[in-house]
This record gives C-alpha cells, sequence and structure tokens, in this order.
C-alpha cells in the first residue's frame, strides 16, 4: 500500500494546505489554502491549460498577471469581524505571480 500523499507543503515563505487535489474533484480542480509571511509570495509562473484563481481573506497582496500589478488589499473589523475580500482571476498559460 503506498503512503497517501502529504497534504501541508512549505515553499518559499508559504504554507500550503491542499484541502483537495485533483484526483479528489474528477481532475477538475484542486483547492489549496495558502497562508504567505510578509514579503513571501510566488515569483511568476503559469500553469499550462488551468485557470488560476486567488480569494484573499486578510491582509494585502500584490499581484502580477500577464505584465500588469495590482493590489488586493483585505481590511478587517475587529468590531464586526466582516472583511470584504477580493477575488482575482488568472487564465491558463498566462505569467503571473504575487507577494504579500
Amino acid at each position: 500500500m503506498t503512503e497517501p500523499r502529504p497534504r501541508i507543503y512549505h515553499l518559499l515563505g508559504n504554507l500550503l494546505t491542499f484541502h483537495a487535489f485533483p484526483s479528489e474533484t474528477g481532475d477538475r480542480c484542486a483547492i489549496v489554502e495558502i497562508k504567505t509571511a510578509p514579503g513571501a509570495g510566488a515569483p511568476p509562473n503559469h500553469h499550462a491549460g488551468e485557470d488560476e484563481s486567488f480569494y484573499v481573506l486578510d491582509g494585502e497582496f500584490e499581484f502580477f498577471r500577464m505584465g500588469r500589478q495590482s493590489t488586493s488589499k483585505v481590511v478587517t473589523s475587529s468590531k464586526s469581524r466582516t472583511a470584504q475580500c477580493s477575488l482575482l482571476l488568472v487564465p491558463g498559460n498566462s505569467l503571473a505571480g504575487y507577494f504579500a
């Protein structure tokens, strides 16, 4: 019997937790939660034929995609415990990266 694939990885100052692998979703997607240390992130990269989505829950991130720079900032209120989250979509084969 083979060992189960690890679900938690440390990479470039990021803590990645895989909640679902493609094999568990009919090869439709992977669901990954990423906690990023300040100043850390992912250098420009691309995923051949795969779209990528980022849903920022807390903090401020700089995104670079297809030669453009954008900032996603999420402000949380300690009084109401609510936040306006930010969604960024990156089409497959597009060069993209981010840092916190």
